[in-house]
């Protein structure tokens, strides 16, 4: 097959860079053709070929031309390895999102891929991983977040090295995908009225955050992360916002929410229970 890169002849199957020196600098530079083997792997070629090209040109155009190592500068354009989980770290680094699924979906591809360099990866091993997944039990639902987070990671990965290369998770084919999906059930007025009144007689502080959950329709994190800064009880209502010890999930969760029925009376019992826990400790 036939290629065309500049200074770059190939003999047999290993491509070499040939390139004449320049007259005016060829004694100064102590060579008068650079010649060197740069594999087999076209790809890698034209890489150190086209860094190789660059560097010469501003060493043959510096006013004070001096000899060059070619070796150790081919040597230092060989592109820096990636693997994945330097990958990942580099990726969750930037971003403010929940670590886990990305970690989980990250653990599960190197149980089937082992961790390498992100470029080494190729779309067989993400259908092995799709089919691990589905063998697992896992519904497809999670088997594309799981996809969705490794096509976002790899993404990053190729664009931090400048590759020109195909993400082998994009479009990927999930078997029966959505046809494992279960209707939820809803719950009838009467049957929350009954869990709420048990919730609302119990001595168990974690059985009241039900009744919030139902009446607000907040997240459980949302509410569990709360703190009591953000909640009003004269005004009756609770501003879910991010904080230090707890993020949100998108940047629209942010909002104001009402404490009502149920869920107020609720959290006017956590409120009285951290009242009495206070003064406990104030009398001690």
């Amino acid at each position: 097959m036939a290629h065309k890169l500049q200074h770059t002849v190939q003999r047999g199957s290993s491509y070499y860079y040939n390139r004449r020196v320049p007259d005016r600098v060829a004694d100064a530079f102590g060579l008068k053709v650079v010649r060197y083997n740069l594999g087999r792997d076209l790809e890698r070629v034209a890489i150190l070929s086209s860094g190789l090209t660059a560097k010469l040109d501003e060493v043959w155009s510096a006013e004070r031309v001096m000899p060059l190592d070619v070796g150790r500068l081919v040597q230092s354009l060989e592109p820096s390895a990636l693997d994945l989980l330097s990958c990942t770290d580099q990726y969750l680094s930037g971003k403010s999102i929940d670590e886990k699924p990305v970690r989980l979906a990250v653990g599960a591809f190197i149980e089937v891929a082992g961790n390498r360099d992100v470029q080494t990866y190729q779309r067989t091993e993400a259908r092995l991983l799709v089919a691990s997944l589905l063998a697992r039990g896992n519904k497809t639902a999670t088997v594309r977040r799981r996809v969705q987070s490794l096509h976002a990671v790899l993404e990053f990965g190729f664009l931090e090295q400048d590759l020109d290369k195909r993400n082998p998770f994009a479009r990927l084919a999930i078997s029966g995908e959505n046809k494992d999906a279960k209707k939820r059930g809803v719950f009838t007025e009467d049957q929350l009225q009954d869990l709420y009144k048990a919730c609302l007689t119990t001595n168990k502080d974690t059985r009241l955050i039900l009744p919030i959950l139902g009446e607000t329709g907040a997240r459980l994190a949302e509410i569990v992360g709360m703190r009591w800064a953000d909640i009003s009880l004269a005004d009756g209502v609770a501003r879910i916002v991010p904080h230090d010890l707890r993020r949100l999930k998108t940047k629209g969760s942010e909002r104001v929410v009402p404490l009502v029925g149920a869920g107020l009376q609720a959290m006017k019992r956590l409120h009285d229970a951290r009242q009495e826990i206070c003064a406990e400790v104030g009398d001690a």
